[in-house]
C-alpha cells in the first residue's frame, strides 16, 4: 500500500489503504470517494512553488468515466489563490504516460499486485 509521503522531513500525505482483486478491474474512483473525506491522503498542490501541468489519458482505465481527482485537485489550487495549474487532456492516452519515442505501454505489473493490470491507452 502507497505512503505515507515526506518532504522534507515533513509527512505530506498519510497512507493510503486498499484492496486489489483479481477479478475486477484496478479502479481508483472508490480511493477518491474517501479522498473527499480525508484530504491529508492528497498531494498538497496549493503549496507548490512552481506551475502545476495534470496530465489525463482520456482512455484511462483506472476511472469509470471522467478523472475527478483531476478537476478536484484544480479546484482546491484556485480556492488557495494559485492559478497557475492546468489540465490536458489526450485521446488515446492511458494512466501511464511514457517517455518520449517510446512505445505505448497499456498493461504492467504493479508492484502492489501480481498480475498484470490494464491501465488503458492505443
Amino acid at each position: 500500500m502507497p505512503g505515507p509521503t515526506f518532504y522534507k522531513g515533513e509527512e505530506v500525505i498519510k497512507e493510503t489503504k486498499f484492496t486489489l482483486n483479481k477479478d475486477a478491474p484496478f479502479t481508483l474512483d472508490v480511493e477518491f470517494e474517501r479522498a473527499l473525506t480525508e484530504p491529508e491522503r492528497l498531494v498538497p498542490v496549493e503549496r507548490a512553488m512552481g506551475p502545476i501541468i495534470s496530465i489525463f489519458g482520456l482512455d484511462d482505465r483506472t476511472f469509470n468515466g471522467d478523472n475527478p481527482w483531476t478537476q478536484y485537485v484544480q479546484q482546491r489550487a484556485f480556492e488557495a489563490g494559485k492559478m497557475d495549474f492546468q489540465i490536458q487532456m489526450y485521446e488515446g492516452l492511458g494512466h501511464l504516460i511514457d517517455g518520449p519515442n517510446t512505445p505505448v505501454c497499456s498493461k504492467t505489473m504493479n508492484p502492489l499486485v501480481t498480475w498484470l493490470v490494464d491501465y488503458g491507452g492505443k
